[in-house]
């Protein structure tokens, strides 16, 4: 699943980035445009609250500016290069 946020957000903070990725997840899942169905109880309940890290799953910078992807922590975990790296000049 992918989420897409804007040029202005490319170099603030991780958490302000997880957290506007967050709120855009809420109101996908609002909209019914995303299944509420694939996400445990404690994960729907880290979305409504608009927490910045949703338990369980990572927000990944993806290699195209700007996109970013919900995956498994335990997966995100693989070494990579990921967006971060490529256009974000590896701020943390």
């Amino acid at each position: 699943m992918y989420i897409a946020i804007k040029e202005s957000l490319f170099k603030v903070t991780d958490d302000r980035q997880f957290k506007e990725c967050t709120e855009l997840l809420k109101e996908a899942i609002g909209h019914e445009e995303i299944s509420r169905d694939i996400f445990t109880l404690k994960q729907l309940r880290d979305i409504e609250n608009g927490e910045a890290r949703i338990k369980g799953l990572t927000w990944h910078h993806h290699q195209v500016p700007g996109k970013m992807q919900l995956v498994v922590s335990k997966t995100h975990k693989v070494n990579h290069l990921g967006g971060n790296k490529l256009w974000r000049d590896g701020i943390r």
